[in-house]
């Protein structure tokens, strides 16, 4: 990607694009059963799970140059969220009902497109 003559914001897209698309095969199970379930509000938080890790973790490896931050932040993110089902920092929506009600996932979806967009013009200004 680094070496295409497109644009910066074309390969910032197409890599968070590629990105995506393997987070969300890898989900693919959870996609099934939720909506094999009917469970709509799980597989929207699953959505923006998967858009919240990925815009992280480009994020981290643009700023940083390495996936150091990543790999210390996200753990420790995943436990005090998902693990310990705190309910502000929970971006996977264990408790799902409780999450929407406090608006959690728009925060995080939030979140997600601020740290996409902090990402492409920081690879435009380079």
């Amino acid at each position: 990607m680094t070496y295409s003559k497109q644009s910066p914001i074309l390969q910032s897209l197409a890599s968070y694009s590629a990105a995506w698309m393997l987070l969300g095969l890898a989900s693919m199970g959870s996609v099934l059963r939720f909506t094999g379930g009917a469970e709509w509000l799980l597989l929207v938080q699953l959505i923006i799970a998967i858009s919240f890790t990925v815009s992280l973790a480009y994020f981290c490896g643009t700023f940083t140059g390495t996936k150091r931050m990543f790999e210390v932040l996200y753990p420790a993110l995943w436990y005090m969220g998902p693990i310990q089902a705190a309910l502000y920092v929970d971006f996977f929506g264990v408790n799902s009902q409780a999450s929407w009600q406090a608006g959690v996932p728009y925060l995080f979806f939030a979140t997600a497109i601020g740290l996409l967009m902090l990402t492409v013009s920081a690879k435009r200004t380079r």
